[in-house]
């Protein structure tokens, strides 16, 4: 695999999903329960990203501009080699997510027009490495959630923060939060939250820490909401802040693909995840797809019981793996994990 990096990776010619099949490293010598301070299973974090937005979106946009444009007709229902999660999402609500403007997506065969694009978006990415054929298709893919406070909160959640003196991190309380446990019995909480522009974003945190369940697995099972079951004898719940760098990693469910003539040969993303004390949510990724033509054809109690979504360990240093969600007016645009090492540069 041979890639280019500034600011982050170019992957040419990465090896498909099927690679990361191993989600996860489990630890034998630990042992698993309600109540243990210490993980049990290790996910590599930085793999375990996905925006099923962005890879529907690279691949719907191809089609059209091939077809409409080069004049050689492509059918998106005819991708081969794409992961199941990326083909499950609806080619409806990629239209759905452009027409309420969180998502711009851009299709060109130059690399003038990929230059211009990058400089447009402020992403400085080393492009010397690639070359774009006449029959090429580059598709471009921006979407966006501004900086929305707290007082964005649908009427039912109240949000409030204070200092633990075990971890030294602010620990972010939101009463009301709708809680919920998945097909595999893991711990969720969600929030809602009402833009300006009238649309609404769900978040939803997952406790991980002490699952042995693959990465791709849970985001199968949370596609579905007949798979979650309420959870009771809570007042809400508690989160630490957090800021994930979002990669190339989000993009690699499309690596390989094939329709026709054509076939995803490099992939590139870049972005973040970000909720602290000020901010209930701000998301930000930009993502390229080429599709070449091959020719030929420790928490501190509260006055309320709330769900901990961390955990702290004997020592009394966080440890936990949650996993967050963002959803645009019901549809999942990015699912990825963050652990405590995140929580540092989350802001607050």
């Amino acid at each position: 695999m041979k890639y280019n990096k500034i600011t982050m990776e170019f992957y040419f010619n990465a090896k498909p999903t099927e690679s990361y099949d191993a989600d996860i490293r489990t630890d034998d010598s630990v042992g698993v329960g309600v109540g243990v301070t210490k993980k049990t299973t290790n996910y590599n974090v930085k793999d375990c990203q996905i925006s099923p937005i962005h890879c529907s979106a690279s691949l719907l946009a191809a089609c059209r501009y091939s077809t409409g444009v080069l004049g050689v007709p492509l059918y998106n229902a005819n991708w081969r080699k794409i992961n199941k999660l990326v083909l499950k999402f609806p080619e409806d609500a990629v239209d759905q997510c452009i027409s309420t403007n969180l998502l711009k997506v851009k299709a060109d065969n130059c690399i003038e027009g990929l230059i211009v694009w990058l400089r447009e978006v402020g992403w400085d990415m080393d492009i010397s490495g690639v070359s774009i054929g006449k029959s090429d298709i580059v598709v471009m893919c921006h979407s966006k959630i501004p900086n929305q406070g707290w007082n964005c909160l649908e009427s039912k959640f109240k949000m409030s923060s204070f200092r633990c003196s075990k971890s030294y991190t602010d620990t972010i309380e939101i009463a009301g939060a709708y809680l919920v446990t998945d097909g595999f019995g893991h711990n969720c909480g969600f929030y809602r939250i009402n833009t300006d522009t009238h649309n609404t974003v769900t978040v939803r945190i997952t406790d991980l820490t002490h699952s042995e369940v693959p990465f791709e697995e849970v985001v199968d099972n949370h596609s579905n909401d007949h798979n979650f079951k309420n959870l009771t004898g809570y007042d809400g719940m508690a989160i630490k802040p957090f800021k994930i760098p979002l990669t190339t990693a989000c993009m690699r469910y499309i690596q390989g693909g094939e329709n026709d003539s054509y076939q995803v040969t490099a992939i590139a993303g870049d972005g973040f995840i970000q909720v602290n004390k000020q901010t209930s949510i701000l998301y930000e990724f930009k993502s390229v797809a080429l599709i070449s033509y091959r020719g030929g054809s420790s928490y501190e109690p509260s006055r309320n019981k709330t769900l901990n979504m961390f955990h702290l360990d004997k020592d009394d240093n966080l440890c936990f793996t949650n996993m967050v969600e963002i959803m645009w007016n019901g549809q999942t645009i990015a699912t990825c994990l963050y652990d405590e090492t995140h929580v540092k540069d989350s802001g607050c």
